[in-house]
């Protein structure tokens, strides 16, 4: 079995990013664990450094915290899809705030559920 760390951006925002994997890849991490931002020249600049110092990513979603469910929803949708153009080696999907309680909390993580799928 083989195990690879990653290591978390969170708390490096302060260094630019080729710094912040230098830093990664020197210290023998596999990769990095990281938001991607939407935007298509933000994204493409994190890949292309990605594959520059040879590291992998493990892509976090937390961004989707909208109250009403259907825009919820679809926000969720393009972000999922915005992290898959990276090819992660997975995604970590926090689902942001939980405005649901009880029966409907399960009914709509079913739906989330299954956008998932929709996205893969």
């Amino acid at each position: 079995m083989t195990i690879d760390f990653f290591c978390l951006h969170w708390g490096s925002e302060h260094l630019s990013f080729a710094a912040f994997l230098e830093k990664v890849k020197n210290t023998g991490y596999k990769g990095v664990e990281m938001i991607v931002p939407i935007k298509n020249v933000f994204r493409n600049e994190i890949i292309g450094l990605l594959n520059r110092f040879e590291l992998l990513l493990i892509a976090r979603h937390w961004e989707t915290i909208d109250a009403d469910f259907e825009r919820r929803k679809g926000n969720y949708k393009a972000r999922l899809l915005n992290l898959a153009r990276c090819v992660p080696v997975f995604i970590n999907s926090q689902t942001g705030k939980d405005y649901y309680t009880g029966v409907d909390r399960y009914n709509r993580s079913g739906k989330y559920l299954n956008g998932c799928c929709h996205c893969s």
